[in-house]
């Protein structure tokens, strides 16, 4: 289990939160039938499925290292009594499809299972049997068929699905030992990055979804990012889309007063990007700021925390809607709609847990749902290191161990810039990054003749060298960090390849050596004199025709941009500055386009003086124009039209590009009114996002 202690300076605030909540949750235990049953709050009968919630809430707070050995066996038995040896599936014995008025049996019994499963091993323990749902899915394509064939205009409920299987699937690779079903992880995550929405970082928006279910769907996909070490894409727009929802009294619901479990799936999405990017950082911290002090304000007198805070429908309730000064939770015609329909029909708001009338209870009222879930939200501020957050006294924090609702590591972003490289397996890539990676190596190979002499300047993991051995050529690869794989190692005892543990700035290897030297996604881990050293280094060891090979990811605009949005990277230079910095020191340099952000780029021969600002201006400007084809052919409008932007303002005098660049905008208007329901609701989401962030 994940265990973190905070510092002793502080605030014993949450101390006394953490020892309140605690007792009350001690205090909804119901004493008869062994350990272990518990009632969601005070108003509900014990279930199955609030002694789960029980079970996580005591193991985050630290408190389930307190229990006897014998209450700790009557709690798993008492879990255990509810699977079906058959399919292993979980079952609440009180419950009936008559019970239910929002969700299907199916995906209640799904909902179960993976409770039970956390709490039991939250308790140190696995279920009796086994579950062969995981069998099912554990063929080659299954996953891809099971989520093409969900409905995306439903991200909330299909990401909770999604949780549901894919943690059945570790559940399984954990206590059984099965690493087939990691390869239907991965399948499964190939799958989501290609139907992810740039637009905003989630699912199912581009399927008419309203941002508000699709940001909650994406916190439960997120989070198995997040434990494999995988990349998640589009790191700025999930940022902007998050931050547009928060309300101004700090919460997330679209009604105000915050709800239990959008407000931690926003929060949580929020305290991860800080970790694995600096943008908008102050208003990351910002957000934080004001989450947190709602949350406490969640906190009912006996100790326990409410589902929501909603508001008094009285008459300072209309007061606050005519004071143009006022700060509301929603727009006024929203609140006004709200206000109006209680005065209509004033009721008690109540709240069903996934629709089951069994756990029944108003929302202002204590629950263990949100109990946890607040816990939880809480306990990932404070360790999110944003500013303004008060620090809280001693306080163990123990999180789940498997990905999933409580899961967190606040360690998620790694100190060592050279994590992306050396680490990335190509079988662990995302699909698109491994047939990106290969088109370079393939690309490098077609460069190459049969007893050429090829350098692979941070190599890796080798794979990458494998393929210009099979090439036929003779590679010398190297890297700063001794991480070769097993395929490598192999090919390097045929005599083709060898491996050397070396600098990218101090090449151990004779004048006028190399025929080729490779550099694949290197040179943006390392600060521009560190570059202009590898760089001259290049040159000495190339022969007079030999040619240098690589590529990198471009900055948008025409500056470097220094730390940026990659957490690995140290600079991302633009195509001016990577034409200037290469072109000191060779006298022909091409860039070519292969994908969406990157180039290829080729330097041979030896520069005599630097090179010629406006042919490097030029080509800066065809490249762009190569990269605008590119996101037309790829339905981007939004994209092509920046890259046409900016080849017009690289090259103003030139007629040609001129030229060029209109008759691509000309495709790309005609690309977007081909597609005008899809690009009429980019625009309408960039317009809700660009309101969301006037509001803030």
């Amino acid at each position: 289990m994940l265990e973190v202690r905070l510092s002793n300076e502080g605030s014993v605030r949450l101390a006394e939160l953490t020892a309140d909540t605690l007792a009350w949750l001690k205090s909804m235990r119901v004493s008869d039938d062994g350990y272990g049953r518990y009632r969601m709050s005070q108003s509900c009968e014990p279930t199955a499925l609030s002694s789960c919630f029980a079970a996580l809430a005591r193991e985050l707070m630290g408190d389930l290292q307190t229990l006897e050995n014998r209450e700790r066996s009557e709690w798993i038995e008492f879990l255990q009594r509810h699977q079906d040896p058959t399919t292993g599936m979980f079952w609440e014995s009180q419950l009936s499809a008559a019970d239910l008025s929002t969700h299907s049996p199916e995906h209640i019994g799904r909902q179960i299972t993976y409770f039970c499963l956390h709490a039991l091993d939250a308790l140190g323990a696995r279920p009796d049997h086994r579950l062969r749902v995981v069998e099912d899915y554990s063929l080659p394509g299954r996953m891809a068929e099971w989520l093409s064939a969900r409905d995306w205009s439903r991200p909330w409920f299909e990401g909770n699905e999604v949780m549901f299987l894919l943690t059945f699937m570790l559940h399984e690779n954990k206590h059984y030992g099965s690493d087939l079903v990691l390869a239907s992880v991965c399948e499964a995550l190939d799958w989501l990055d290609e139907h992810q929405d740039p637009t905003t970082g989630y699912w199912g928006t581009e399927a008419g979804a309203s941002l508000f279910d699709a940001m909650a769907g994406a916190f439960h996909i997120y989070l198995f990012y997040y434990y494999v070490g995988r990349p998640v894409q589009f790191l700025e727009a999930i940022i902007d889309s998050t931050l547009s929802l928060q309300k101004q009294d700090g919460l997330f619901s679209a009604f105000g007063g915050g709800g239990s479990c959008e407000d931690l799936d926003a929060i949580d999405i929020l305290v991860n990007m800080r970790k694995l990017t600096t943008y908008r950082r102050a208003d990351i911290d910002a957000g934080l700021r004001r989450a947190w002090g709602a949350l406490l304000g969640c906190q009912n007198a006996d100790g326990g925390f409410r589902w929501v805070s909603r508001r008094d429908y009285g008459p300072r309730y209309w007061l606050d809607l005519v004071n143009p000064m006022s700060r509301l939770p929603n727009s006024r015609y929203r609140m006004t709609r709200i206000g109006m329909r209680n005065l209509i029909r004033p009721r008690v708001e109540t709240m069903a847990y996934s629709g089951w009338k069994l756990m029944e209870y108003s929302v202002s009222e204590s629950d263990v749902w949100s109990s946890w879930f607040r816990m939880v939200a809480l306990a990932e501020i404070s360790l999110s290191g944003a500013d303004g957050v008060e620090n809280p006294c001693p306080q163990s924090w123990v999180f789940r161990q498997l990905p999933g609702l409580g899961w967190h590591n606040p360690n998620l972003v790694l100190s060592n810039g050279e994590e992306e490289r050396l680490h990335m397996d190509l079988a662990t890539l995302p699909k698109a990054w491994r047939q990106k990676v290969r088109r370079r190596y393939e690309y490098a190979s077609a460069l190459t003749t049969p007893g050429s002499v090829v350098v692979d300047a941070g190599c890796g993991s080798g794979w990458g060298s494998v393929e210009l051995g099979n090439a036929g050529a003779r590679v010398l690869a190297f890297d700063i960090v001794k991480s070769i794989g097993p395929e490598a190692l192999e090919a390097s005892s045929s005599g083709r390849l060898t491996f050397l543990l070396m600098d990218m700035g101090y090449l151990a290897l004779r004048n006028s050596s190399a025929d080729i030297v490779t550099s694949f996604e290197a040179i943006e881990h390392v600060d521009q004199p560190a570059l202009e050293r590898f760089l001259r280094e290049c040159r000495r060891v190339l022969v007079h025709d030999g040619v240098l090979v690589g590529s990198t990811p471009i900055a948008a605009g025409t500056v470097a941009e220094l730390h940026p949005s990659n957490r690995y990277h140290i600079v991302e230079y633009s195509a001016n500055k990577l034409l200037e910095v290469i072109g000191s020191v060779f006298s022909d340099t091409r860039f070519k386009v292969l994908d969406s952000n990157t180039v290829v780029f080729t330097a041979s021969g030896e520069a005599h003086g630097p090179s010629s600002p406006v042919s490097a201006r030029a080509q800066a400007a065809r490249l762009h124009l190569d990269w605008a084809r590119v996101h037309i052919a790829m339905g981007h409008q939004w994209s092509a039209a920046e890259h046409l932007r900016q080849a017009a303002i690289q090259a103003p005098a030139s007629a040609s590009v001129l030229f060029e660049a209109a008759g691509s905008a000309v495709a790309c208007l005609a690309s977007a009114l081909s597609r005008p329901r899809y690009a009429f609701r980019r625009l309408l989401a960039k317009a809700r996002m660009s309101v969301g962030l006037r509001k803030r």
